[in-house]
């Protein structure tokens, strides 16, 4: 029998968006957070005010966590 560990981390971030600003963003821009460290790991919020796909017209708001590293860093 093989036993798994997993670390657990915790964080928080705040990513503001103004929506009168974004209203206009075109349908599949997005606007990142830019890096977020967190548990060694690199990730950043995409957030697409109007959505990624042009078939949901610009009705949903799309956000993406996307891991930016490639290794933990300890």
């Amino acid at each position: 029998m093989r036993a798994s560990m997993f670390d657990s981390c915790s964080f928080t971030h705040q990513f503001k968006l103004n929506f009168e600003e974004t209203k206009h963003v075109a349908i599949g821009h997005f606007v990142s957070s830019g890096d977020i460290s967190a548990g060694g790991h690199l990730r950043s919020l995409d957030c697409y005010p109007r959505g990624k796909r042009e078939e949901d017209k610009g009705e949903y708001l799309s956000i993406f966590l996307q891991h930016e590293s490639e290794y933990p860093r300890c």
